[in-house]
């Protein structure tokens, strides 16, 4: 292995690079925030003069590579929240710079998985070992079988780069997670910044709501239509399916959870207030009926298991339903638009007790049908699958594009990737759950505690939620499935190493 101490005895220098940025790090601490401050606004006044010949695009490139480089002397969980930062809250991807037909996001994830690179050869880290590594690599592996096998193979596949990309490297995060956060502090600052990305989308959604269609604050308008129910449009009622949803879901628990553990935040516990309230509403403004299924059958597992934990959560839920059945009514009085939202949001509830109109609406008989095609291309392609993205079923109708699409999220996985990457899927899932539940609850440090079971929760509650959409093989949510992973995994190792 290389060795930087053998490295500066041979070359004569007086200090190895990595101590040298350690000491850089250590002078600039206070200084990046306004650093960063300082850059964007010169390169953003210099792309709004014409006199200077520099696209806007390059102007992007520089300033986040200036970006990166300070956020890693100021702390790799920064670093950490680029991607989540790029594809799961409001920006927009497509706008950001590409390279070599990679997305933002992307060559972000290359770069960590750089700096872990990096960081093990030259000794500052050795590599670190999960019972989740060995699951999680060979489903990546099996998915990768699969692909080749679809692409030379049956000739299915011809998006190579695009799914690999995609697919595969975000799953490998969950190494880039449990490598480069060592310390209780650093994943409490990562913590710290997802829940504020998650509460700047969650108050947007709201207030986009609030607004109606007519005037747009969210930078996805084709994220933003009217609700249906079995059918029937809610006219004024927006369904809002922003990227940043799926951070607000998976954070959801963790926050509750936190919410209702004295040791969290002390005093400033009532910044946690904001999430509290406005996470729920984000997500019921989804009108994604398997969201709310999902989390519901989370809550039930948790009361059932949750020990000394489930009487503060059962209190916490109760009292944000009377506040809302308070008011829900005030506010209808001076605002009528309250009353359009909740009619439609009971509306749409009411819906998965509709028995036969339920069944019948022409919704579930699509999904009957993708579910009995699935199956019968399954049987066909039983090992392997037939490859990511490839047509399992002809056209409907003229112009259909969602040939390669089943609802079903667990079809989909045995569709395109086989047996054996399920086979993978289910063990490095079992395997997480188990361990979440089991050690979560006995974990010394209360607060990490909250976190592993609140996280595992959230994850339970996209098992769920996988049956009537695939949103586990979506790419926003498996880059946060592997934050799931890895953050649980770091809590788990960080209380054990304080305990011994």
């Amino acid at each position: 292995m290389f060795n930087p101490n053998n490295f500066v005895a041979v070359h004569g220098i007086k200090q190895p690079p990595l101590a040298f940025l350690q000491r850089v790090r250590k002078r600039l601490y206070f200084l990046i925030p306004p650093l960063l401050l300082v850059i964007t606004v010169v390169l953003v006044a210099v792309a709004s003069f014409g006199a200077f010949k520099i696209s806007t695009r390059f102007v992007k490139a520089m300033l986040a590579g200036v970006v990166f480089f300070l956020l890693t002397l100021w702390g790799e969980e920064f670093v950490l929240l680029a991607p989540i930062a790029i594809s799961t809250t409001l920006l927009d991807v497509q706008s950001l710079p590409y390279l070599f037909g990679f997305s933002s996001d992307e060559l972000v994830v290359f770069f960590l998985l750089g700096l872990v690179l990096v960081n093990y050869l030259s000794g500052k880290n050795s590599f670190v070992h999960t019972p989740l590594d060995w699951p999680v690599f060979l489903f990546v592996i099996a998915t990768i079988i699969s692909l080749l096998n679809a692409k030379y193979n049956l000739g299915t596949v011809s998006n190579f780069r695009n799914f690999v990309s995609r697919m595969m490297v975000m799953y490998l995060v969950f190494f880039v997670v449990t490598n480069l956060i060592r310390t209780r502090r650093q994943l409490m600052r990562l913590l710290g910044g997802m829940l504020i990305l998650a509460s700047i989308t969650a108050v947007l959604v709201v207030v986009q709501q609030a607004l109606g269609g007519k005037t747009m604050i969210l930078p996805f308008q084709e994220h933003v239509n009217n609700a249906t129910v079995l059918g029937q449009e809610l006219v004024g009622v927006g369904r809002i399916s922003s990227p940043g949803s799926a951070l607000v879901y998976v954070l959801l628990f963790p926050v509750f959870i936190l919410y209702t553990t004295p040791e969290y935040m002390g005093s400033r516990k009532w910044l946690l207030f904001i999430p509290v309230v406005f996470f729920p509403m984000a997500i019921a403004f989804t009108f994604t009926r398997g969201l709310w299924i999902g989390t519901a059958f989370s809550a039930i597992v948790f009361i059932f298991l949750g020990r000394d934990r489930r009487k503060s959560f059962v209190l916490l839920v109760l009292a944000l339903v009377i506040m809302s059945y308070l008011l829900v009514p005030l506010l209808g009085a001076y605002f009528p638009r309250v009353n359009t939202i909740v009619a439609g949001l009971a509306a749409r509830f009411g819906s998965l007790f509709a028995d036969d109109e339920l069944v019948y609406d022409s919704s579930t008989q699509w999904r009957l049908k993708e579910n009995e095609l699935a199956l019968a291309k399954v049987k066909e392609y039983p090992i392997l699958g037939i490859g990511p993205g490839a047509d399992y079923r002809a056209e409907w109708y003229e112009g259909d594009d969602l040939m390669h699409y089943v609802h079903n999220g667990y079809l989909w996985l045995l569709v395109d990737f086989g047996l054996v990457a399920a086979i993978m899927f289910l063990w490095f899932s079992i395997v997480y759950l188990v361990r979440a539940f089991l050690f979560g609850s006995c974990l010394h440090d209360r607060i990490l505690g909250g976190l592993v079971i609140g996280l595992a929760l959230s994850y339970l509650a996209l098992l769920v939620c996988n049956i009537s959409s695939p949103r586990l093989f979506s790419a926003k949510y498996i880059l946060l499935v592997s934050f799931i992973l890895g953050i649980s995994e770091v809590a788990i190792k960080l209380d054990r190493e304080r305990a011994s």
